[in-house]
């Protein structure tokens, strides 16, 4: 795991300076303070800094060059078939001088050009320098779980793993996209390649880029497979999915350094520990808990694996006054705001496990995958409403879907399955009419364009695939490489995202089950209140309670300036009566008061200061 940065020169003119490389990957050491190194010619600069996890001798540095010099590559991520394909390389001939996997991906490149990406089962984002044909390749994992950022102009381009990363290059100005902004504060994240600066672009994952001075080429090289069916029973499925999720989990334990997991008490994470526990012995779980109440306490559930598993188990329970001193810290991380504020939580997370494991294994992705959310509900019912209209469906199921709804009602409350839909009407109802008309972007058009998706639960699936998960790793990546920690997710290894695309809907949420093949895949290895349990809580973060008690000073300190009132994104009135209404207990407007303080600490670390020159987290007092 490590931090990438870059610069071709595309015009005339001066080699790039090595002192602006340096600035580039200085801003983003947290992301591997082990080693750093730099390659430069007449025509680019890479830099790279390193976290070592495998092979962790001088041999597996970064930039690699190939022995004929054509190649160089800096990388960030980590390939987990890295062994077989080693194997493959050798009896082919290839000579490794080291056993990591960045010499693979090398050796593959210089073999297969830029289609040896369909071989690399893993998490990446790569530069690679043909000097030969002087074109620079860039690219991003399918699931997009590393990062890669770009400025790309006649005269250059500059790339980073963050997007501090190009600031700090002092090339471009940071000044906020009104697009990305207007897609943030309507969804609580962003898709498509904008970001909140405007002109530095997202590569988005499954592409790759190639520059060469007078021509740029984008293209996808991996989708999820739309409109394909596995032909097996749900029992056959199951063994099938538990077989994938036991590899994908043993190959990414592959380290030279100490690998944990992350355990919150639900399906996704309590999987990946049970499996996870069978190779490594002793291994160490960590969670976070907060003492406001059983929504954010986890603590019972947890234990029931823990001791079912037998890891060495660590907590962390971080304090108002914890969150309000990360506050500023989180903002400079994130690089732009993304979700919502469990994002804290993450950060938390991050630190209890970084000071016992360089590793973690994480849940992610379950959700999105298998059907997790109850805002995937009302599609669902519109998918069986039609199957129930063309006669699929029969009494049995029928009655278990119906009283399963009731049984769901119950514990959420009816108002859970439009929530979502009500706090975003609540979040564009706070923009100022000019700035909404300027900004203005048919979010729902991206990436669906692409695919031809007729159900309205699978379509939905996509979607939250390829706009919301995204951001959901951008939070992961960011607040665990905060702290120098690598965060691996099993769920998402391609194969398995794969063959839940290949599922029908009824094995995802049978009967209204939310991850029912998940369930059935796991029941055999998670204690049985685990994998019945109904409800889903995620990351907990007591936040928007706080923001009603000791946090309420900090959250008006920080909306009330007058900076703040002439952003011209947010109409202060309306601002002002969500804020009051939620900090004196009216209405539950929590998520929308955390949106507002993103944006206005954004402004301050990124726009009110000389990013260029003083680029750091911002410091609350």
């Amino acid at each position: 795991m490590c931090g990438i940065a870059g610069m071709l020169r595309r015009g005339g003119g001066p080699p790039p300076p090595r002192d602006m490389l340096q600035a580039m990957t200085d801003v983003i050491s947290h992301r591997g303070p082990d080693a750093q190194g730099s390659f430069h010619d007449d025509q680019i600069s890479l830099g790279h800094r390193r976290l070592k996890i495998i092979d962790l001798s001088e041999f597996g540095a970064q930039p690699m060059t190939s022995d004929d010099g054509r190649f160089t590559l800096v990388y960030n991520g980590e390939i987990y078939n890295y062994v077989e394909l080693m194997a493959d390389l050798k009896s082919a001939g290839a000579i490794f001088r080291s056993t990591c996997d960045t010499e693979v991906i090398l050796h593959l490149f210089a073999r297969e050009g830029i289609a040896c990406l369909d071989r690399l089962n893993g998490m990446f984002a790569l530069a690679i320098w043909d000097a030969h044909d002087r074109v620079l390749w860039l690219a991003r994992d399918r699931l997009g779980i590393k990062p890669l950022y770009y400025l790309i102009t006649d005269r250059c381009c500059v790339f980073a793993s963050e997007i501090k990363g190009i600031l700090a290059s002092g090339l471009v100005d940071a000044r906020p996209d009104p697009q990305a902004m207007f897609q943030y504060v309507s969804h609580m994240y962003t898709t498509g390649e904008a970001t909140f600066f405007d002109g530095i672009s997202r590569l988005l994952p499954g592409q790759w880029i190639s520059v060469k001075p007078d021509s740029v080429e984008r293209r996808w090289y991996w989708d999820i497979p739309v409109g394909q069916r596995d032909e097996f029973r749900p029992k056959k499925v199951a063994s099938r999915l538990r077989d994938l999720l036991d590899d994908a989990t043993s190959i990414r334990l592959r380290s030279d350094v100490p690998v944990g997991a992350y355990l919150s008490g639900g399906m996704d994470s309590s999987s990946i520990v049970a499996l996870a526990s069978k190779k490594l012995e002793n291994l160490h779980t960590f969670s976070i808990a907060f003492d406001e109440g059983p929504a954010f306490d986890e603590r019972e559930h947890l234990r029931l694996v823990q001791k079912q598993c037998g890891t060495v188990h660590h907590e962390i329970t971080p304090t108002p006054e914890d969150f309000a001193q990360a506050l500023g810290q989180t903002v400079f991380w994130m690089d732009e705001p993304t979700v919502a504020s469990p994002t804290i939580s993450q950060y938390f997370l991050s630190k209890l496990a970084r000071d016992n494991v360089t590793v973690a294994l994480g849940g992610q992705g379950g959700d999105e995958l298998f059907g997790g959310y109850y805002r995937f509900f009302p599609q669902y019912l519109k998918h069986f409403a039609r199957r129930t209209l063309q006669r699929d469906v029969g009494p049995g199921e029928l009655l278990k879907t119906l009283g399963n709804f009731i049984h769901h009602l119950s514990i959420v409350g009816p108002g859970q399955m439009s929530v979502k839909m009500r706090k975003h009407s609540v979040m564009r109802s706070l923009m100022t009419p000019d700035f909404a008309a300027s900004a203005y972007h048919d979010q729902r058009a991206f990436m669906m364009d692409r695919v031809e998706i007729d159900d309205p639960f699978e379509r939905m699936l996509y979607w939250e695939v390829k706009n919301y998960l995204p951001g959901l790793l951008h939070a992961e990546d960011r607040m665990s490489m905060a702290v120098s920690l690598e965060s691996r997710v099993p769920i998402l290894d391609h194969r398995i995202v794969e063959m839940a695309a290949r599922m029908p809907p009824e094995q995802k949420m049978r009967n209204l089950v939310t991850k029912s093949i998940l369930r059935q895949a796991m029941k055999d290895d998670l204690p049985a209140p685990i994998t019945r349990r109904m409800d889903k809580r995620g990351t907990p973060s007591p936040m928007p309670i706080w923001f009603r008690g000791p946090l309420a000073p900090l959250v008006r300190e920080i909306l009330d300036r007058p900076e703040a009132d002439g952003r011209g994104v947010f109409d202060p009135t309306a601002a002002k009566r969500i804020v009051d209404d939620h900090l004196t207990g009216r209405k539950d407007y929590g998520e929308q008061v955390w949106m507002l303080l993103s944006v206005e600490l954004w402004h301050m670390t990124f726009i009110d200061q000389s990013v260029a020159d003083s680029l750091g987290p911002l410091t609350l007092t």
